[in-house]
């Protein structure tokens, strides 16, 4: 992979400006979470919508356009279900593909500070805009980093914590809310966890 450069960073104060305001709002997403929900708003921090924020924030104040493809990547499938969800449950009543359930239960300050999901691909994209492009190295990047955040969360995050059902970037298995049966056919145990794995980049990348 390759750092993608250009002569000279277009509106070098919009991605100053993004990549300090990306950062802070993590904080401030986690700090809110952990006040109100405790341990689980730090186990909240682990979720890629949230890791992408902080990847995007260095991208954006590095100028390393590679980088802040590569979190976009990371959160396209999630962010399209999560907007599918949102518009579903206010036409129909329901989320078509449960990305986004958790909203039924969230608290007021946890529905605002999850409304990156939709625009922060629209923010990154503003701040790409004749600095670089989606490439295959930022694809290759949003793979990379999916694995390691599967991993991360499969060996140290558990699958429940005080009865809550976490399963972190469906680190363990398939979404259990999700009905459709062919994305349950590598669930452990009936398939060993790196075929699992594998199968969950493949259709989330």
């Amino acid at each position: 992979m390759h750092r993608q450069r250009v002569p000279k960073w277009h509106r070098p104060l919009l991605a100053n400006v993004a990549g300090s305001f990306l950062l802070a709002y993590y904080v401030f997403l986690v700090a809110s979470r952990f006040f109100e929900i405790g341990v689980l708003g730090l186990i909240d921090a682990f979720w890629a919508c949230n890791v992408a924020l902080l990847i995007a924030s260095y991208g954006m104040l590095t100028r390393n356009s590679m980088v802040i493809s590569g979190a976009i990547g990371l959160v396209s499938m999630a962010h399209v279900l999560w907007i599918i969800d949102v518009i579903g449950y206010a036409a129909m009543g329901f989320f078509p593909t449960q990305m986004a359930s958790y909203l039924d239960k969230a608290t007021p300050m946890m529905i605002a500070t999850t409304l990156h999901h939709i625009w922060f691909i629209p923010l990154l994209l503003m701040v790409l805009f004749k600095n670089g492009r989606l490439g295959i190295s930022g694809g290759l990047l949003s793979i990379l980093l999916s694995s390691i955040l599967i991993v991360i969360c499969r060996f140290v995050l558990p699958l429940e914590y005080e009865g809550v059902y976490l399963n972190v970037n469906m680190s363990r298995e398939m979404w259990k809310d999700i009905d459709f049966e062919p994305f349950h056919r590598f669930d452990p145990p009936g398939s060993p966890w790196w075929q699992y794995a594998l199968f969950c980049l493949v259709i989330s990348n």
